[in-house]
């Protein structure tokens, strides 16, 4: 599921589809939609004649366990060898 930047500098609210429905972006408001269904170039253009910029969210990667483990690993306090141990 794609994410769009929605942008409505036109005079009128508009109506976004989404999955479950739409989603209403009122006039001079910009809204992040999460769910929204694909849209093609030819909607897109039709929403930039009316004064509505939709622009694609690039959704940042997970990060996968091992580098999420290796994160917190390098985060931890380094070990400090104690007063009593030799080295």
């Amino acid at each position: 599921m794609p994410s769009y930047k929605v942008e409505n500098n036109s005079g009128r609210d508009k109506a976004v589809k989404v999955y479950g429905g739409l989603e209403v972006v009122k006039r001079g408001e910009t809204k992040t939609l999460e769910n929204a269904t694909e849209m093609t170039e030819a909607q897109i253009e039709s929403f930039a004649s009316q004064g509505v910029k939709v622009s694609v969210e690039e959704k940042a990667k997970p990060a996968s366990k091992r580098a999420a483990a290796s994160k917190a690993k390098d985060d931890s306090k380094p070990e400090t060898p104690k007063a009593d141990q030799k080295e």
